[in-house]
């Protein structure tokens, strides 16, 4: 086991010295050659790239102008419509004093009436 231990060690000595070999030798043929005027003509594009106004597409067009007031629209026909049905279907009850609601909740809850009315009276 310890001679196997000493072989694997060895191994990859060998292994990291020959990645270290390989990154030292540096052979200029290899070497791609790069404009020195690269870097000046790259940034003269992207500039002129960023400097363009955005152009917006057809979606964002037909969002903003047709599909939002469209939409507002329905929601608010919407809105009109609950309150019809809702005034409609349910009696109005603007009679009821303060005290029948309390008395009702109360016994719907079951729960003591003199604490009710003093809390709620601010008692």
């Amino acid at each position: 086991m310890k001679h196997n231990k000493l072989n694997n060690e060895e191994l990859i000595r060998k292994e990291v010295e020959k990645t270290l070999n390989l990154l030292d030798d540096k052979n200029d043929a290899d070497e791609p050659t790069i404009n020195p005027y690269f870097y000046t003509k790259l940034m003269a594009n992207y500039r002129a790239r960023s400097e363009e106004p955005q152009k917006a597409d057809f979606f964002d067009k037909v969002k903003i102008g047709i599909l939002l007031p469209v939409l507002c629209a329905l929601i608010l026909i919407f809105n009109i419509i609950t309150i019809a049905y809702k005034s409609k279907s349910q009696p109005q009850t603007t009679s009821t004093s303060r005290s029948e609601l309390i008395q009702s909740f109360q016994q719907e809850y079951s729960l003591p009436m003199d604490n009710l009315i003093s809390d709620y009276d601010g008692k």
